[in-house]
C-alpha cells in the first residue's frame, strides 16, 4: 500500500496539521482548497481510515491523522536526506563530497584534525559545515550532513550510532563581578539560588533540572538559542550560565568568568551518523576520525578564566 501514496498527498496533511485549516493549508502545497479537499479525501481512502476532522471554524488531525502526520515527517525528512546524499555522491567528481557538521564550540582542535585527515584514503572530498545549536539531529536527518560532533547533552537519539571522541567539564558562567566568579570551584547546590539564563535546547541538561533534592532554581526569559546570545545575557548580569570548558576558545570576554562545576559529569563529544548509514565512505570517516581523535589527550580549564557557555 504504501508505494500506492504519493508524497504530495502526506505534504497535503502535514500542511494541515500545522496550520489547522484548509484555507491557509492549501497555499503552502500550491494547490486550490478544493485541490488540496481531493487529496486528503484520496488519502484517507488509501489509508482506510478518516484522517482528518473538517469543521467550519477549521480542521484537526483524528488520532490515525496525527499518527499518519507524526511518521510523514520522518519519512520525508528522511527522502530529502537521500536525495541530498545523492547529489553529493554524483556530482563527478572522483571523491564525493563528505560533509561533517560541527558547532559554534566545537574546538578548532577537533575540526583541525578532521580537516588534516587523508582524503585518498578516506576515498572522500571532506568539508566542515557550520550546524546551529538544537539542529544537529534534523540536519543529520535530512541529509545536509553526513556525519556530526555531537554532544551527548541527554538520551541519545535511537536513530543515531554515536561514537565518543572526548568529554569537557561542565562550568558555571558568572558576571566579573559576581561573588563567585573567583572562586576555584563550586559545587551544584551553591547555584540552586542563582538565576540561570533559559536554554533554547537541551534545557534540562543545561540548567541542571532538577537539582538535588528537586529544587528548581530561578530561571530568567528569553532563552538564549547560541553561545553568543548566552554570553550576551550573562555580561549584562541577567543571570548565570552552566555551559562546557568546550567553549572557552570561541567567545572570550573579560566580562565573564567560568568556574568549573565540582560535581556535574563532563560533556561528552562525539561523533554522530545515521544508525542506518552504512554507506563505506561514511564507515571510514567514523573510524578514521575515531582514530584521530582519540589518540592525543585535550586539556581542559580546571580554574577560574576569563571567558564563556
Amino acid at each position: 500500500m504504501t508505494a500506492d501514496i504519493p508524497v504530495r498527498l502526506l505534504e497535503a496533511l502535514l500542511a494541515i496539521a500545522d496550520t489547522g485549516s484548509f484555507t491557509a493549508a492549501a497555499p503552502r502545497v500550491h494547490v486550490s482548497q478544493p485541490a488540496l479537499s481531493q487529496s486528503i479525501r484520496r488519502l484517507e481512502r488509501l489509508v482506510g481510515v478518516r484522517l482528518v476532522d473538517r469543521r467550519p471554524s477549521g480542521a484537526s488531525l483524528t488520532p490515525a491523522g496525527e499518527s499518519l502526520a507524526d511518521d510523514a515527517r520522518w519519512l520525508l525528512a528522511r527522502l530529502d536526506g537521500a536525495v541530498a546524499r545523492a547529489a553529493r555522491a554524483g556530482d563527478g567528481s572522483e571523491r564525493p563530497e563528505l560533509v561533517v557538521g560541527f558547532g559554534t564550540t566545537t574546538p578548532r582542535e577537533i575540526t583541525t584534525r578532521v580537516l588534516a585527515l587523508d582524503e585518498a584514503l578516506l576515498g572522500s572530498r571532506v568539508r566542515l559545515q557550520h550546524v546551529p545549536w538544537g539542529q544537529e539531529s534534523a540536519r543529520l536527518l535530512r541529509g545536509e550532513v553526513d556525519v556530526v560532533l555531537l554532544a551527548a547533552s541527554g538520551p541519545q537519539d535511537p536513530d543515531h550510532d554515536w561514537t565518543e571522541i572526548g568529554s569537557y567539564a561542565r562550568l558555571a558562567l558568572f558576571p566579573a563581578n559576581h561573588a563567585l566568579a573567583r572562586r576555584q570551584s563550586v559545587r551544584i547546590e551553591e547555584l540552586n539560588d542563582e538565576p540561570i539564563i533559559d536554554a533554547g535546547s537541551d534545557r534540562d541538561y543545561w540548567l541542571s533540572i532538577p537539582r538535588p533534592g528537586g529544587l528548581m532554581p530561578p530561571i530568567v526569559s528569553p532563552a538564549a538559542r547560541t553561545v553568543e546570545e548566552m554570553t550576551a545575557f550573562v555580561s549584562a548580569g541577567r543571570g548565570m550560565a552552566i555551559t562546557s570548558a568546550s567553549v572557552t576558545e570561541s567567545a572570550s570576554n573579560p566580562a565573564i568568568r567560568f568556574v568549573p562545576i565540582e560535581d556535574l559529569p563532563p560533556v561528552k563529544l562525539g561523533l554522530a551518523r545515521l544508525r542506518d548509514d552504512e554507506r563505506p565512505r561514511v564507515r571510514r570517516f567514523v573510524e578514521a576520525a575515531t582514530t584521530a581523535l582519540t589518540t592525543q589527550p585535550r586539556s581542559t580549564p580546571n580554574g577560574p578564566r576569563e571567558g564563556t557557555h
